[in-house]
């Protein structure tokens, strides 16, 4: 089942640092049937939709997100409708571009980015991500300038030998973004929490907290990411490994603005 609403609402989310809207359609979701799963995605080859979240996001949010794309430099695609102006239907801008704003700092951009991820990494069922987000792409002008072509912005052609080289480069803004994305894929894929059939629940920590847990029955872990420029803390009753950095916590997990992570849960205090 493709989760439409969930770019929109992940993008919704980071904006306005506020997980309230995603966390309700999460919370709502209805269960796959056997044999069945999600296909989670934030973006592709295509733009940002507007029409997954009508009604899920009200109609003053969905404008300040319209709004927010055309400061970051994106296009938006329209749909005619008979005797009505035309309605905002897509949001052609990357990812990336469409998290932030042009002058935030390349750490600021790589935190969201990362943030943004983790959350469709952590969710139930498969997720996919666009190679031009895996690798940071930017807004591709040119390409929007030679064909006039909204969608045109987000799928940069790229040339192999530069990008290889910017991938081995350690100051690179790809290389830095690439690298915390391909460590977080690798946990991922090998640990059973993040297995499709793996029941999922929301956690609420507050507004700026994304939160949710992945719980088999025997083992749970939880995904908490900061949406928001300040310093966030979470209270646990139980104590918790961070699977990124290796460290413990007992009482209380302290996240950086704009951090994420994820955070098992220590069996039998080993």
């Amino acid at each position: 089942l493709f989760q439409l609403p969930l770019p929109p609402l992940v993008l919704h989310a980071f904006e306005s640092e506020n997980s309230d809207y995603l966390s309700h359609w999460l919370e709502n979701l209805e269960p796959t049937q056997t044999g069945t799963t999600f296909f989670n995605f934030l973006s592709s080859h295509d733009g940002i939709g507007v029409r997954p979240v009508e009604g899920l996001l009200p109609e003053n949010e969905l404008k300040k997100m319209i709004q927010n794309v055309i400061d970051r430099g994106g296009k938006i695609n329209y749909r005619k409708v008979a005797n009505k102006e035309d309605i905002p239907y897509e949001r052609c801008i990357t990812y990336l571009d469409a998290l932030n704003n042009p002058y935030d700092s390349s750490e600021t951009q790589i935190k969201r980015m990362v943030g943004a991820i983790t959350i469709l990494l952590s969710l139930q069922g498969m997720p996919a991500i666009y190679y031009h987000s895996l690798l940071g792409s930017h807004n591709d002008y040119e390409g929007y300038e030679t064909s006039k072509i909204n969608r045109r912005i987000n799928r940069e052609k790229l040339e192999y030998s530069k990008l290889k080289t910017e991938l081995n480069d350690q100051h690179h803004f790809r290389n830095r973004l690439f690298e915390q994305l391909k460590k977080r894929i690798e946990i991922r894929k090998n640990n059973p929490l993040f297995h499709p059939d793996v029941s999922q629940s929301v956690i609420r920590y507050g507004n700026h907290v994304f939160a949710l847990e992945r719980n088999n029955g025997n083992d749970q872990l939880i995904t908490v990411v900061n949406l928001s420029n300040e310093i966030v803390k979470i209270t646990i009753d139980h104590q918790y490994h961070n699977l990124l950095t290796g460290e413990q916590y007992l009482e209380e997990i302290v996240l950086e603005p704009l951090a994420s992570g994820w955070f098992q849960k220590i069996q039998n205090g080993s």
